[in-house]
């Protein structure tokens, strides 16, 4: 870093610094020069920005892309969470039903000793066969 030599801008009143100022420094500058590197500068940051305009563009173009997707695939999940929730629904409502026939299964096992019991104290020209919830294996008998 030692052997790099410091620079002073060309136009050293820039700097704020007292006595520092060269009243001659217009006048050494060329005017054609300047004018190239401005506009060369000018060129450069135009190529920049036409650049980034592109790039801008790109991105743009593929955020739409990817909104209409994101778009799409939540349309497709909003429906299977519709027909989720339906399946849930009835899932449900089997859950219900099964409860029911549990407590209707229960109260028939508890209703069925009652029977008998009736049953048992009618005579016997009033008494009812026995009560049974399974259906009778009837095979037809070919002779």
């Amino acid at each position: 870093m030692q052997d790099i030599p410091t620079f002073l801008p060309i136009m050293r009143g820039a700097l704020n610094i007292p006595n520092m100022e060269d009243p001659n420094v217009l006048d050494k500058i060329d005017s054609k020069q300047a004018l190239m590197l401005c506009i060369r500068y000018q060129e450069h940051l135009k190529q920049c920005a036409e650049a980034v305009s592109f790039d801008q563009n790109t991105l743009a173009n593929r955020i739409k892309e990817v909104d209409h997707s994101i778009n799409t695939i939540m349309a497709s999940m909003t429906d299977r969470q519709k027909k989720f929730a339906k399946y849930a629904e009835h899932i449900q409502k089997i859950e219900e039903m099964s409860a029911v026939l549990k407590r209707v299964q229960m109260n028939v096992d508890q209703l069925v000793p009652l029977m008998d019991r009736l049953n048992s104290v009618l005579p016997d020209d009033d008494r009812l066969e026995p009560f049974s919830m399974r259906p009778e294996n009837k095979q037809l008998k070919i002779n």
